[in-house]
């Protein structure tokens, strides 16, 4: 029994052959493309994840890893880690709210300086010298504590209460870049 043959491109395909092997590999990219945008609307949404995604993996072994009250924060990439007091701690996104640059943190000062608009800001995220009106942004952490299976969830303006007893992976939200209009 001999299979039948497979047909075969000439040493020069008409127009009909290359008109329909273009129709099937256009068909075939539409497919692949089809699929992928199916592939991500059905992947379940992790909880509390909103708009944004996780970035900035820290772990917290021992209360000498955490942020000292009153002392330089955690940062967490475009994020820091403010201790509050005990065990304490808020997040909140290091950028400026007046000119969008990133501030940088003045051990001598205690606070958060820009360096575009020259804002100050205090360890609560709180404008007290400059242009900025609003305070830094909160930000959502997602904590994961050894030994538990589920996340937790800290939203912005929240307070997290770190463990003395277990280390603690912690994460910091993605947020959508914004432009900030520059008032002079």
């Amino acid at each position: 029994m001999e299979s039948p043959a497979v047909p075969t491109l000439g040493p020069t395909p008409d127009r009909r052959e290359v008109l329909a092997l273009a129709w099937l590999g256009t068909l075939g990219l539409a497919t692949a493309g089809a699929g992928g945008i199916f592939a991500t609307m059905l992947r379940p949404a992790e909880e509390g994840s909103g708009s944004g995604s996780w970035c900035h993996e820290t772990v917290l072994r021992s209360p000498d890893d955490w942020p000292t009250a009153g002392g330089a924060p955690l940062r967490i990439g475009c994020a820091a880690l403010l201790m509050l007091n005990g065990n304490q701690v808020r997040g909140y996104r290091v950028v400026c709210t007046q000119c969008g640059c990133i501030v940088g943190y003045r051990p001598d000062r205690a606070c958060f300086i820009c360096p575009c608009c020259g804002s100050f800001y205090d360890m609560q995220g709180i404008p007290f010298r400059g242009r900025a009106a609003k305070p830094l942004e909160g930000l959502t952490l997602r904590v994961l504590v050894d030994g538990e299976t589920e996340y937790r969830y800290v939203k912005p303006g929240e307070v997290l209460y770190l463990r003395e007893d277990r280390a603690q992976t912690v994460w910091a939200q993605k947020t959508k870049r914004r432009r900030v209009a520059v008032t002079r």
